[in-house]
């Protein structure tokens, strides 16, 4: 199975032993290390099979009209500093495709006023995986 998009990486079913069950965020997100993700990724039940502790409604789109000239209204009007921390390998087209470019993207983060970026690498859409010591250092300096 690829993870080509997001759907493909939605939330499955039981797996039957612990390596099909850790396989899935190693093919997802390839710089994530599986023993120490798996134990948060996939529970063993009682029938010894594995189950991904994913929650399908992560993948259920807003049910709310999400007018993009309103969100940058209200995007203009934070106040507050704010740390934006990405991968230098995150791919916006393998999670958004064309619906989504990187272009509008930018334009959007651009709104909010005060922003402070940062990009990690190696580093892809799991950062907090990939770099765990380096996104931890980042965000004890801005929150210090």
């Amino acid at each position: 199975m690829s993870c080509a998009s997001r759907r493909n990486c939605a939330p499955t079913t039981a797996r039957p032993r612990w390596p099909p069950a850790c396989a899935r965020p190693t093919r997802c997100w390839p710089r994530t290390r599986p023993p120490r993700l798996a134990p948060h990724w996939a529970k063993q039940a009682e029938d010894g099979r594995w189950h991904i502790l994913g929650d399908p409604a992560h993948k259920r789109v807003n049910p709310l009209l999400y007018r993009v000239e309103e969100v940058l209204a209200c995007w203009r009007q934070i106040a507050a500093p704010m740390l934006w921390v990405e991968g230098d390998r995150t791919d916006v087209e393998k999670w958004w495709g064309h619906r989504y470019p990187r272009s509008e993207f930018e334009a959007r983060l651009a709104a909010v006023p005060r922003v402070e970026r940062e990009l990690l690498s190696p580093a892809g859409h799991m950062l907090h995986h990939d770099q765990p010591q380096a996104l931890a250092e980042r965000l004890e300096r801005f929150l210090a």
